[in-house]
Formats: C-alpha cells, structure tokens, sequence
C-alpha cells in the first residue's frame, strides 16, 4: 500500500513540475506551432540562408541536405 502511495505523489509531483514549466513558457499564438520571438541582431548585416532538398520516393517528403548561411561576421 506504501508503494502505491508513493507512486501516486510522485506522480502528482511530476505532473505538478512539468505543468508548472509549460505555464512559465509565456507563448502566446492563435494559430497552430510554437510561437515567435524577436530577438536583438548579433551582427548589423543581413544573413542569408540557402538550401538543398531532394524528395524522396521511399519516405515520402523532402529531404534537407545543405544548408549555406550567407553574410555572417568572421567575429
């Protein structure tokens, strides 16, 4: 009886942390996915972003293989 006891509030206590961290989040959006967040620019120029993608027949999706980040700073 002790270990179901046990089981139970570890449980509840797990439930209780991890809802706790989900309601920390502070997202909000009316559309399905995360949310998004702007954020200060490390550098002044622009980076651009290019890639490669392939279908594929037998997983049916496309397949990322490269992707090339455009204008970052060396510092």
């Amino acid at each position: 009886m002790k270990r179901i006891v046990g089981a139970v509030l570890v449980g509840l206590m797990t439930f209780g942390l991890v809802l706790g961290m989900a309601a920390s989040l502070n997202l909000t959006s009316d559309s399905l996915g995360s949310a998004t967040t702007t954020v200060a620019a490390c550098q002044a120029g622009a980076l651009n972003a290019t890639y490669t993608s392939t279908y594929s027949a037998t997983a049916p999706g496309y397949t990322v293989g490269t992707v090339t980040i455009i204008g970052l700073a060396s510092t």
